[in-house]
């Protein structure tokens, strides 16, 4: 409200935060000011005691032991999938660098192979350790900062 002049348009919330007593003491004033003259915004107030009154009165309903344990039993099930393909992966992912590094070691060591494929052995391991390396961190980035983390189904 600016002055002493209450635009209806402008200053409707005026009402609404009166209401839920959030106005400071000049604020206050001047909302009730305006009410001593102002029969439309009376009844408004009227209304927002009654939709106060309605949702005061308003419950949230207790879910039945039923539901919860359907919830339950579905995050455990979760959990148990994430862990067992974390664990599936991660040996997977050990078993092939092992046999990746002995396979190497083995090209690489033997005396008959010749110097440009060993180079190119070690460009093409190097070059996919830079690239796992990469995706990684990318994949950490964007799971830190994403765009919907506050969305929820």
């Amino acid at each position: 409200m600016t002055g002493s002049v209450f635009d209806h348009e402008r200053d409707a919330a005026w009402l609404s935060a009166f209401a839920d007593g959030e106005l400071d003491d000049q604020q206050e004033a001047a909302v009730k000011a305006h009410l001593a003259v102002c029969a439309a915004c009376r009844e408004e107030m009227v209304g927002l005691s009654r939709f106060d009154l309605v949702m005061a009165s308003l419950r949230l309903k207790e879910a039945p032991p039923e539901a919860w344990e359907a919830i339950e039993a579905r995050l455990s099930h979760r959990a148990a999938r994430r862990a067992g393909w974390l664990l599936l992966t991660a040996g997977a992912a050990a078993t092939f660098a092992w046999g990746a590094w002995l396979g190497v070691a083995a090209l690489l060591g033997a005396s008959g192979t010749p110097w440009w494929v060993k180079a190119a052995i070690l460009a093409a391991c190097v070059g996919g350790l830079l690239l796992l390396v990469s995706a990684l961190r990318e994949r950490l980035y964007a799971r830190r900062r994403s765009r919907y983390e506050d969305i929820v189904r």
